[in-house]
């Protein structure tokens, strides 16, 4: 990455929040080095978007991530999330991270945690966890572009969420098939 490219994630961060709040889209700039998008966290998402990013993300489910910035479970599924998201990319899966804290440097630090390797939107946005009744982290969502939510587990099911997901995906599809399948 550049040193140009560098300065620029490293402060738009500040200017986010210096620009008074509110949702913003985040900023993503394209690494040379690794192709892999690398995203400006800890922005604000708030309720009345959620719907709208969703559906703003161009994919048929969008898994959300729930965590809090010294979960040690969290920094890990995050991490599997990474992997995960570049091969999920060409099936129409997104990747979504809801920090659940006090502030959005909580956000910021989670990111920073993961050796800046977030290639999916880290938010902030403490509301849908109260919302959903979140009471472990890491939880993890599916939700159809549409807003509707498909799937949910937390980490006292599995050391590995996003595996879990992986196979609620496999035997979606696999009854999908079945489905258009004459018998």
């Amino acid at each position: 990455m550049s040193g140009v490219a560098r300065l620029i994630a490293f402060l738009m961060p500040l200017v986010l929040v210096g620009c008074g709040g509110g949702t913003r889209e985040p900023v993503q700039l394209e690494s040379e080095q690794h192709n892999r998008a690398h995203v400006a966290p800890g922005t604000n998402l708030a309720e009345k978007d959620f719907a709208a990013t969703l559906k703003s993300s161009g994919a048929e489910y969008v898994v959300v991530s729930v965590f809090a910035a010294d979960c040690g479970p969290c920094l890990t599924e995050a991490l599997q999330l990474v992997d995960r998201r570049d091969k999920w990319h060409g099936e129409r899966i997104e990747v979504l991270g809801l920090g659940m804290g006090k502030t959005m440097e909580e956000v910021r630090r989670f990111f920073k945690q993961t050796g800046d390797r977030a290639n999916y939107p880290l938010y902030f946005a403490p509301w849908f966890a109260e919302q959903q009744l979140v009471e472990v982290t890491p939880t993890i969502f599916v939700f159809s572009a549409d807003g509707k939510q498909l799937f949910r587990a937390d980490g006292t099911e599995s050391e590995d969420l996003p595996a879990l997901v992986e196979t609620w995906f496999k035997e979606t599809r696999r009854k999908k098939m079945a489905k258009r399948s004459p018998q």
